[in-house]
């Protein structure tokens, strides 16, 4: 007969959402259980973990840069450090402007916290074009090392590894909520594309994005920087580096198409000089939001369900930072902000 156990906390779903709501919850002093077939396609394991906190064509800073950036540079390196392991990588980054249009009209004037006005240096295998912008801060995760990494911070006995939780099979109580031999006061679910199937969540107004990327190697050894012109590419390898990324929302099979690898090479050779080849082509799917905000917060029936979704391809910046909101929400009774709060879009719950 199995033994009962009881947690404060189930999180449902291992990605970087989910191991980074584990480990914050962890450090609050929370019984956790993460819940993950980590076998399956997860849009973390084949996500570039590029974070960069300028974003759009007029280069404006992304959502509480500041704050998303300064938790971000403390959390991967504390996890770093405790682990004994390497997976954030901090690199210059240089952005270009895509046509004259775009040069002309930057105003370096405007000061900004995350643009140097020191002179970048580009390798000489780059074409500098109409010039760019000197970005700082930025750079990538690997996300598989710091996955694996975060199980182990976790602890063996915290993770069930290849499990499947369907939500079919939890019992509601008052106060907590009981799946097979476990209770728990709360869970969360941080499953990426696989929200479109929880009927606890599907009312929300999630869409799916298809992204693909390609692994490339070069004849020579290639210096430590980001370039982003459309397109980005930064080195993973002492010769080989990742060009992405492409945004489908029509395809959402999940196979690479000929169709994004043209788009990603024809933008990428406006900008590098030299020859290449592809080793590899990813392809993941990710969940989106309309408004480009993560959902976080509890059901609007069943306070004991909670969700922490849609960070859509900032993933790896935002993460921590989110997981944060929702354990001192838990933990302290915080409130969670409006722009991400899962009560902005409660007039679309029909329960």
């Amino acid at each position: 007969m199995a033994t009962s156990q009881t947690k404060d906390l189930i999180i449902v779903g291992g990605g970087i959402a989910g191991t980074c709501l584990a480990i914050e919850a962890q450090k609050k002093g929370m019984n956790i259980l993460l819940v993950d077939s980590f076998g399956q396609n997860h849009s973390s394991t084949v996500a570039s973990g590029l974070f960069n906190p300028i974003t759009g064509r007029k280069f404006v800073t992304t959502w509480k840069a500041v704050e998303v950036f300064e938790t971000l540079h403390d959390f991967y390196p504390r996890i770093e450090k405790e682990q004994g392991t390497r997976f954030f990588h901090s690199l210059p980054l240089v952005r270009l402007f895509p046509n004259v249009k775009a040069s002309n009209d930057w105003d370096s004037s405007k000061p900004n916290p995350f643009i140097s006005d020191d002179p970048y240096e580009l390798p000489s295998y780059f074409d500098e074009g109409y010039g760019g912008i000197n970005v700082e801060k930025g750079g990538y995760l690997n996300t598989i090392s710091f996955l694996e990494a975060g199980r182990q911070m976790i602890g063996k006995n915290n993770v069930l590894e290849d499990e499947v939780l369907e939500p079919k099979d939890l019992v509601l109580e008052k106060n907590s909520v009981r799946w097979k031999d476990i209770t728990s006061r709360k869970i969360v679910f941080c499953e990426g594309p696989g929200v479109r199937q929880n009927p606890f969540f599907q009312w929300l107004p999630f869409s799916l994005t298809k992204g693909e990327l390609l692994e490339i190697e070069t004849e020579f050894d290639l210096e430590p920087v980001i370039v982003t012109k459309r397109v980005f590419m930064f080195p993973i390898g002492k010769r080989t580096a990742l060009l992405g990324a492409t945004y489908d929302r029509e395809d959402l099979e999940l196979r690479r198409t000929l169709k994004a690898r043209d788009y990603l090479e024809d933008r990428f050779k406006l900008f590098f000089r030299e020859s290449y080849n592809i080793k590899h082509h990813r392809v993941g799917i990710r969940p989106t939001v309309s408004d480009r905000r993560p959902i976080v917060g509890r059901h609007p029936k069943h306070e004991q369900i909670l969700i922490l979704n849609g960070l859509g391809s900032k993933g790896v910046s935002l993460g921590p930072f989110i997981a944060q909101i929702l354990v001192d929400h838990l933990s302290e009774g915080k409130l969670i902000p409006e722009e991400v709060n899962i009560t902005r879009f409660f007039t679309f719950f029909e329960g």
